[in-house]
């Protein structure tokens, strides 16, 4: 009953811009007859900035962004301003740029997925990074994660502001602005980015 929704790509959610949205899907379970997958979509929720104790995946309610799993994240929480913090990201879905030309794993078909919450009884395998994104590497950085942003555009990724704005933002951007942008609450001066 499940099947025909999430396998149905929705284009309001997919970047025009993206070669590879309109054909991609995640491929959970190729043994079960229908195959187990998902439309693909271009745009992820701001988890936040991580840490190797602090990640979306090993810790998914410690999180200084704005989305998170239950999070209940109103705008008066947003005290760095809702112009100066990140809501949603743009994710190509194709392979992530790596040094060696290579991707591997999720890197080679980063995707967001809105169906991520897929083991209730397994919160560590619920795949939150598929649908948020965390600030450790800035927007198409080369050698980054399945956990930040990429998008299909040079030297820029699409973001929207919590307060509705949308912002193309440098590739180039400095890494302690990228993060201030991705806490709620964090009382970082941010300055033109």
């Amino acid at each position: 009953s499940q099947l025909k929704p999430r396998e149905t790509h929705l284009n309001v959610f997919l970047c025009p811009s993206d070669p590879y949205s309109q054909s991609r899907y995640v491929v959970r379970d190729t043994s079960s007859t229908p195959p187990e997958q998902y439309a693909a979509g271009s745009y992820a929720a701001n988890w936040g900035p991580s840490s190797a104790t602090v990640n979306l995946d090993d810790t998914p309610v410690t999180s200084e962004g704005v989305f998170y799993r239950n999070s209940r994240t109103k705008f008066r929480d947003i005290t760095d301003g809702l112009s100066n913090t990140l809501a949603l990201g743009e994710r190509t879905n194709g392979p992530i740029r790596t040094s060696t030309g290579v991707s591997h794993g999720h890197s080679s078909f980063e995707t967001a997925w809105c169906c991520s919450a897929r083991e209730i009884s397994d919160p560590p395998d619920d795949h939150g990074h598929m649908v948020l994104f965390e600030t450790q590497f800035r927007p198409n950085e080369i050698d980054s994660d399945d956990k930040g942003v990429s998008a299909p555009h040079v030297g820029i990724g699409q973001f929207a502001m919590c307060d509705g704005s949308v912002r193309a933002i440098s590739e180039n951007i400095d890494k302690s602005v990228y993060n201030g942008l991705g806490t709620r609450s964090g009382g970082e001066v941010i300055g033109e980015f």
